[in-house]
């Protein structure tokens, strides 16, 4: 008997013939049966898969805030009026610290100029948002 049953049935000799290509014949069904659960099972998990990784994007852009140019420079200005405020404070108090202890001296005329304090701020303002850089 050959492994694989003939096409036509006409050519079958026997019905002991036909009995064993039934059984190779439904053999076959069972493997095909099984391949096609085992597929099924698969394309099942891997469904699965790609709804939960579509449902964790749709939930991270949700999250993403996205800003349009004016907001984004609105709230660089904010900062950078933070930073400056910061600035010219801990300018103000580190004069009144200076007077309190005695003044300037001979230097009282350099420090009390409007060019010196201007960068003075500019320099303390830069010092503190490169500080302050990493924590946002």
């Amino acid at each position: 008997m050959p492994p694989r049953p003939p096409k036509d049935p006409a050519t079958i000799g026997s019905f002991a013939e036909l009995r064993a290509h039934y059984k190779v014949l439904y053999g076959m069904l069972e493997d095909c049966h099984k391949m096609k659960g085992m597929t099924h099972e698969a394309l099942r998990y891997r469904t699965d898969e790609a709804r939960g990784a579509k449902d964790e994007a749709k939930k991270a852009k949700r999250q993403v805030v996205t800003m349009t140019k004016s907001q984004h420079a609105k709230s660089k200005e904010k900062s950078s009026a933070a930073y400056a405020s910061v600035a010219a404070t801990t300018l103000i108090i580190f004069y009144q610290v200076v007077e309190v202890s005695g003044g300037w001296g001979k230097w009282e005329s350099l420090f009390q100029h409007e060019a010196v304090i201007g960068v003075l701020q500019v320099a303390i303002g830069t010092v503190l948002a490169a500080a302050m850089r990493p924590l946002h």
